[in-house]
């Protein structure tokens, strides 16, 4: 008569739980530990980029997307989220945005959107330097942009030139109150509202505050408003009439768009000192 072979199972069995016990202990105290350096890695992202929202989107971070992936990947695209929210704040904190037009701030982002130099002590001076050295030639070729954007919006213009007022074609909506976005006019005027600052040696007003956002709040056309440098009449079929108050600081910009454009006119960088 055969028999089964005798033997207890109560040693595998206890080896075995205290193995699943072991491992989902060692699980949960790893995750928590992970969730705390996660939350210190976010903060120091926030005191690195000024930003709450720079860095990796963790709130739309799933477990299963960082799992059996090339961590050295997964961590590049770290490194370019957190970089580009410091290259960001690196300009923002130095001034230099204040010289940049909105074309040449929109192909900063887009380059620093898309790949990010390494910050290293090295890259951050070096750039920052290049940068502030060349403030009052990106200040310039902000004016030129800016002219050659409104150069094309009206026939008023002579060439090479900014008169006493000029008009934006549909800058307005004819619907609604405030800006036509898809006219994009409102970045235009902030960049002529920030120019006519600098030239006078003025900080430029923030977005809350400044001549677009003026504008922007009429609420019915037609109407008129004005700033410290410019009158606004809003008509109903969308245009806007900008007349300038101060036709020395028009005189610099003029002197600005001649020099790059090859006219002959006097160039004085003693205005643009504080640019």
């Amino acid at each position: 008569m055969s028999h089964m072979p005798s033997y207890s199972t109560d040693i595998v069995r206890k080896a075995g739980a205290e193995e699943i016990i072991g491992c989902r202990n060692e699980a949960i105290r790893l995750f928590a530990e992970a969730f705390k350096l996660i939350n210190e890695a976010k903060k120091l992202t926030v005191r690195a980029t000024g930003s709450d929202y720079a860095g990796p989107d963790l709130h739309n971070m799933r477990f299963r997307d960082v799992i059996g992936t090339d961590i050295d990947r997964e961590t590049e695209k770290v490194r370019k989220a957190i970089d580009t929210g410091v290259w960001e704040y690196a300009l923002d904190a130095l001034g230099l945005k204040n010289i940049m037009d909105a074309t040449t701030i929109a192909k900063f982002r887009e380059e620093n959107t898309k790949n990010p130099a390494e910050v290293t002590m090295e890259n951050l001076i070096a750039t920052m330097d290049d940068l502030g050295s060349r403030r009052v030639e990106i200040f310039d070729q902000g004016v030129i942009n800016l002219f050659d954007r409104l150069d094309r919006t009206f026939k008023t213009n002579p060439s090479f030139r900014i008169e006493k007022k000029i008009i934006m074609k549909d800058a307005l909506s004819t619907r609604w109150s405030g800006w036509n976005h898809y006219r994009g006019a409102d970045n235009q005027l902030r960049d002529l509202d920030r120019i006519f600052h600098l030239l006078d040696g003025q900080p430029p007003k923030d977005h809350l505050m400044d001549a677009a956002t003026v504008v922007g709040r009429v609420q019915s056309k037609p109407d008129e408003v004005e700033t410290d440098y410019m009158t606004f009449k809003l008509c109903a079929n969308g245009n806007l009439h900008i007349g300038f108050k101060r036709q020395d600081l028009v005189a610099s910009i003029n002197r600005i768009i001649a020099e790059h454009k090859g006219a002959v006119l006097g160039h004085d960088r003693r205005t643009r000192k504080h640019a």
